[in-house]
Parts: structure tokens; sequence; C-alpha cells
């Protein structure tokens, strides 16, 4: 098995600035060039306001799913060998299948998003913002857009020219992960426990499918068919959305934080405490070993 090239906390939250050159070949969706070099903040504000902000601000009004999206657009681009943005490449004949055509990346939203800021930014600064460092940014301001807290995203990644859907596979957490599978495959990452919980408050905005939690709802075990770790009424009310017998169960969507979905705040780590958590892999961060985290999360904001 291939395991995860390492990567540390700051790389996630945007403080990589080093990663893959990228094709020097002007603006062709999101590749940039060589000349992606350091970029300083004062520069970026100049430059980006309109095709960054307001674009996603836009968006983000049109569609209220937006910054889940972008959220997660960026997520899934850091956990395979950092922040790159080697997600949004698109495949080639006689090269191996990219990020987008993985299982997990599938659902992945934004895409055409990110190309419209580039688009627009190489009017402004040809050949100088790579698409890396405008999904850091667009990220951050999708969190803030939803409430979330604003931090400084340094800039100057490269973006990659590589992207593997091998790689997404074997790197990506999920859904249905244990604590103990969770906990392998951030350490993978160079990531803490603590760190680990941090990140998955990241799920207190977005959506699931159907086809996530059927299992939870309808095939737990042998001996019960219900995940018991489900508040009953939340998994009553899971039920009457995703019935037993469903065509659509890729097209039904439930909201990862059913008390303030668009809202980024610390509801998700108190839903956890009332079996409010959608995915498996949200619910089993409620242990005791895990309890102190959750509890200071969850008192930082109201």
């Amino acid at each position: 098995m291939i395991l995860p090239t390492p990567i540390t906390l700051d790389k996630l939250v945007g403080g990589d600035a080093t990663g893959f050159i990228g094709d020097d070949n002007g603006f062709d969706g999101c590749l940039a060039s060589e000349r992606s070099t350091l970029i300083e903040h004062r520069f970026l504000f100049q430059a980006m306001p309109t095709c960054r902000v307001d674009r996603v601000r836009f968006a983000s009004r049109n569609d209220p799913t937006i910054p889940a999206a972008l959220l997660r657009l960026h997520y899934h681009d850091c956990f395979v060998r950092g922040c790159d943005g080697s997600v949004l490449l698109d495949g080639a004949r006689r090269y191996p299948p990219p990020e987008k055509a993985a299982p997990p990346n599938i659902s992945l939203r934004g895409f055409k998003l990110i190309d419209n800021i580039k688009r627009v930014l190489e009017i402004f600064c040809p050949l100088t913002v790579s698409c890396a460092d405008i999904l850091a940014l667009s990220a951050r301001e999708a969190v803030v857009l939803a409430g979330g807290p604003n931090w400084t995203v340094p800039t100057g990644r490269k973006d990659s020219r590589m992207s593997s859907a091998v790689l997404a596979v074997v790197s990506l957490p999920q859904p249905h992960f244990t604590a103990a599978q969770l906990k392998q495959n951030f350490l993978w990452h160079g990531m803490s426990e603590d760190e680990m919980i941090i990140l998955s408050g990241a799920h207190s905005i977005g959506f699931a499918r159907c086809v996530t939690v059927w299992d939870r709802l309808y095939n737990y075990n042998f001996t019960m068919e219900t995940d018991p770790s489900l508040n009953s009424s939340y998994a009553d009310l899971l039920k009457m959305r995703c019935p037993r017998r469903s065509w659509n169960l890729r097209l039904i969507m439930l909201p990862l934080d059913p008390v303030t979905p668009f809202k980024f705040d610390t509801m998700y780590y108190k839903n956890l405490e009332n079996g409010l958590g959608l995915l498996v892999s949200d619910q089993v961060l409620y242990d005791k070993r895990a309890q102190w985290q959750r509890n200071q999360l969850a008192d930082e904001v109201p």
C-alpha cells in the first residue's frame, strides 16, 4: 500500500508555501506558472478583492452550500501530498486517473468557481497567483462568510502537475472509519489526536448523502439494525429522509450539523454529546479520551 506523504497541521490550514511546479502555459484551468513565488499579503489584497472575496460572497448568496463545498475542496486537496492544487487537475490520455476520479472526490464541488477566480486574476496579474493559493484563500473566505473565524493565510504555493486517484483513496479518511482508524490516518499525516478533533469541526457546515449513512440506519450489525450511538429521535428523522428502499439515496442530502447547518460554529461538538453525529467518523469522536478536547472547543463560542 502507498502511504500518504506526511503533512502537518500548518499545511492543512494554509501554511505551506511549497509544492510541485506547475506548467508555464498561461491560464489553462487551474495550472499556474513557475513564477508562482511568494506573494505578499498586501499585493493579494490589492489584486484579489473583487475576484476572490466578492465572487465567493456572491456565489454563497446564490447557493448557501458553497462555503462548505470550498472548505471540503481545500481539505481534500491538502490531505493528498499537501496543499498543491492537485485536486483541481483534470485527467489526460495515457495518464492514470486524477484525484477528481477517486470515489471520495466524486461529489466535490466548487471547481468552476475556482477556475472563474483564476481567470479574472490572470487579467490583473498573469502567471503569478497559483490555484493552490486561490483555493486556500477562498476556503478561508468561505469560513468567514459562514460565521467562522478569520486567519492569516501565507501564500506562495506552487501548483502540482501530478494528480493521482490512488493517492486520494489511501490518503483521505472515510466516513465509516472507527476512532482507531481515524487516529491512524491522521498519524500518517503527522497530526495528533487534538488536531484530528479540531479539523473534524469543519463538519460544522456541509452535507452528506443518504447512501453514506444507510448502514447506520438499516444494517448496523447482525444483532442491531440501527447504530445505538444515534439519538433515537434523530435516527427516526433520518429514516424519514432516507427510506430503506429508495432509488435516489445518492441524491438526498443531509446536514452534517442538524442544528445550525449553514453556520460555522461549535454546535458540531455539542451535537456529538447528544448522539447527533451524522457520520460514523463524527460520532466516534465522542469517547472518554477525547472528551476534554470536545468540551473545550464546545465552550469557546456560544
